[in-house]
């Protein structure tokens, strides 16, 4: 067998042939280094995710007493009022506080209607960016249609 047979066109080594041996190591280490740093990049993350979700319970946790503080406080207010205003006017406190429901729910229904208003949609500037993209795909294509 001549040796020239094993060579492939022009002297190149025949598709079979291994690397190098350091250009195997040197793949292998970079490798193994990029995989370490993908490794302390999602460690770190997950120890900032845990740390934030801490937090975020923590604030969760304080507006929700907050919000039952100032519900109680409000009943309390409420209550406190419709004896005042039953025992200073000569009313029956019953009717007082019939009245005081009423006058929440026109006012909340107020609020309701007033947060339902398409007067301040969000994103306006956004939403205007989209609707010209929109325009301009349509457009080019119609023109790759026409073509």
């Amino acid at each position: 067998m001549n040796p020239r047979s094993e060579i492939g066109p022009k002297g190149a080594a025949p598709a079979s042939a291994a690397p190098p041996e350091s250009q195997t190591t040197h793949s292998a280490s970079l490798l193994a280094a990029l995989i370490g740093l993908l490794e302390s990049r999602l460690g770190l993350i997950q120890l900032e995710a845990a740390d934030s979700a801490h937090v975020l319970v923590r604030k969760a946790a304080t507006l929700a007493i907050a919000c039952v503080c100032a519900l109680l406080a409000w009943l309390l207010l409420l209550a406190g009022g419709v004896s005042l205003i039953a025992d200073g006017g000569g009313w029956p406190w019953g009717w007082v506080a019939v009245c005081a429901a009423v006058l929440h729910l026109v006012v909340g229904t107020i609020a309701i209607q007033l947060g339902k208003s398409d007067r301040d949609a969000s994103f306006p500037l956004t939403r205007a960016e989209f609707k010209k993209d929109r325009t301009c795909l349509t457009k080019f294509r119609k023109k790759e249609s026409n073509n």
